[in-house]
């Protein structure tokens, strides 16, 4: 999850794990915007509807296959993830979390799921002001903390965009 994000991009990249975090971070961006544009051509319309216009039949039948598969994979990681039991609640009986889960899967059900991508459109958007507030209140920010910048390769770099990309995917979900 997030949580082991730093340790994971560590593991991958060692000490410029941070720039494939940076880098997954701007990907997203990229992709959350291409999704947003589709999702503004195609306003009533789910990702299964217009992977087939934009793909057409064949491919877009495929591509919803993908997503659905996905889905269910990335939500039964979810479900089962250890973080959950061992860092944020140890105490508590895993059927406890498992029903808490539920029950907030089953509000987002609930909800107009487009209300929910316009807000991660928003929030997403204003990323830009969050680093300037964050930027001007830590007026004691030593830049050279984050040497030495470049030990390893850009391939090295790229590698670690993959532990990184996973725990970063949840928005996609909204398009459903």
């Amino acid at each position: 999850g997030q949580i082991e994000l730093p340790h994971h991009a560590f593991i991958a990249a060692k000490y410029d794990g941070w720039i494939s975090v940076l880098l997954t971070g701007v990907l997203f961006q990229i992709i959350t915007f291409i999704l947003w544009l589709l999702v503004k051509r195609f306003p009533n319309h789910t990702i299964f509807d217009f992977s087939e216009k934009v793909l057409g039949k064949l491919f877009g039948k495929i591509i919803s296959l993908f997503y659905s598969g996905y889905f269910l994979l990335v939500a039964s990681f979810l479900a089962a993830s250890p973080i959950l039991y061992k860092w944020a609640f140890p105490n508590t009986p895993k059927w406890v979390v498992m029903m808490l889960s539920l029950s907030g899967t089953l509000y987002f059900t609930r909800v107009n799921l487009r209300i929910l991508a316009k807000y991660n459109t928003l929030i997403s958007m204003l990323i830009l002001i969050l680093i300037i507030l964050v930027l001007t209140v830590y007026n004691d920010m030593r830049f050279e903390n984050i040497l030495p910048i470049g030990q390893t390769n850009f391939r090295t770099i790229f590698i670690g965009i993959n532990p990184v990309f996973l725990p970063m995917v949840g928005y996609k979900f909204l398009l459903v």
